[in-house]
């Protein structure tokens, strides 16, 4: 696992995709105010759905190197597999603050 994003929709919109207009933020201080009780337990959660489903696709197209896996979470908390991308954006984490796990991302794909 090499990053983590979350991202937020324009007032008034449901789309939440960065080339639409949609604000990455880091996930943890997006939900921060709205995550059940235990938000390391939950971050975790969401982290190991990540990694399970990458390594799950990777069995089957051992050609990519790497995927994302966007989610979305529900109103009761739960998380929704929207679609894996094989060839996913790292340019939005280049929007965040802190550029740590962009350069994260950067070393780990060359």
């Amino acid at each position: 696992m090499t990053g983590v994003v979350g991202r937020l929709a324009r007032p008034k919109k449901i789309v939440t995709n960065y080339h639409s207009g949609g604000t990455p933020l880091p996930l943890e201080g997006l939900l921060s105010s709205h995550i059940p009780t235990n938000k390391t337990s939950y971050m975790n959660e969401i982290r190991d759905l990540g990694v399970h489903v990458s390594k799950h696709m990777g069995k089957y197209f051992s050609k990519y190197r790497s995927f994302g896996v966007d989610v979305a979470i529900d109103s009761s908390f739960k998380p929704w597999i929207l679609e894996v991308n094989t060839r996913p954006d790292k340019h939005i984490f280049n929007a965040l603050k802190d550029k740590s796990m962009y350069r994260k991302i950067v070393r780990f794909s060359h």
